[in-house]
């Protein structure tokens, strides 16, 4: 019996005071905290009291401003990258005209453009206010409305007006470039040479080259290819096949010498009267078989 009454008081539940020692231990930490030095006045003891049970000053970082900042900075990189795509990477206009056609293209300013066959003309509408400037490559009569430089650049030389009226052939690395009406110039693209046209002026650029006849022509009918007809002085006879391709939309084979030298015309009005003036001057004979023409110097 006295075996199971120890056992029984070993279970016992013991009572713990730690918890009151522990909370009279924190009392006396915090009433030595609060404890204000001997000697000093009743008014200096409660100011030293609450100076020591006085919350600590909180600084708050001007995240809001910061973030107003950030998010301007990233609009402003947007709208600016915005307007580079807008100016750069949209509005290209491309205007391209094919064998045996001609097209009349009104340019953003009203200046207009009349584009021979196998003509591409390209520019950027967006940046038409900036800048007028297209690229050729064929040839084009320009009417130029008044207003800022207007320039025409092609794989050799940059012609530039202010309002004029003007021809532009651009093939195989030679710019001719004719002035109708006011004042043109002229600008070969590797010697930097510059050339000033009036009415009735032709300059020509090929490589490094830019010549200019010192007197203008008695009949000026450059721009006469406007209205179906062609005409030449001198002229190589590979180029004037050249222009027989393109007009009647046709492939033209030619077994002889091609630099020999043209002088006359042809009308885009039929294929073999258009062969018949060009050829029998030059003793040679052709046959048309659809859209193939075969041409050979009579030995």
């Amino acid at each position: 019996m006295a075996k199971a009454d120890r056992e029984m008081k070993r279970f016992q539940k013991i009572p713990d005071n730690s918890f009151e020692r522990n909370k009279t231990s924190l009392g006396n930490e915090l009433f030595q905290s609060f404890r204000v030095p001997e000697g000093i006045g009743h008014d200096a003891s409660w100011e030293s009291i609450l100076r020591s049970i006085k919350s600590p000053s909180i600084s708050v970082s001007p995240r809001i401003p910061n973030l107003i900042f950030k998010v301007a900075a990233t609009l402003i990189v947007l709208i600016g990258l915005g307007s580079m795509i807008w100016l750069y990477g949209l509005g290209n206009v491309e205007v391209s005209v094919p064998y045996g056609q001609l097209a009349t293209h009104v340019l953003p300013d009203s200046s207009q453009v009349t584009l021979n066959a196998d003509t591409r003309l390209t520019y950027n509408r967006n940046r038409w206010l900036l800048q007028r400037r297209v690229r050729l490559d064929g040839e084009g009569l320009f009417k130029v409305m008044k207003g800022s430089r207007f320039t025409v650049q092609t794989e050799t030389a940059s012609t530039s007006v202010l309002g004029t009226v003007f021809n532009v052939f651009a093939r195989k690395g030679v710019t001719r470039v004719s002035c109708l009406e006011g004042k043109v110039k002229v600008v070969a693209k590797e010697s930097k040479k510059e050339a000033y046209l009036t009415n009735g002026m032709e300059a020509k650029t090929m490589g490094f080259e830019l010549s200019k006849p010192d007197s203008k022509k008695e009949e000026f009918k450059t721009s006469s290819w406007t209205k179906g007809e062609f005409y030449y002085t001198n002229t190589p006879i590979g180029q004037v096949f050249d222009e027989l391709e393109r007009q009647f939309d046709v492939d033209l084979f030619f077994d002889g010498d091609t630099t020999r030298t043209y002088t006359g015309y042809f009308k885009k009005d039929n294929l073999n009267s258009a062969l018949r003036l060009v050829c029998i001057p030059m003793d040679m004979k052709w046959s048309v078989n659809d859209t193939l023409v075969i041409i050979n110097e009579i030995k």
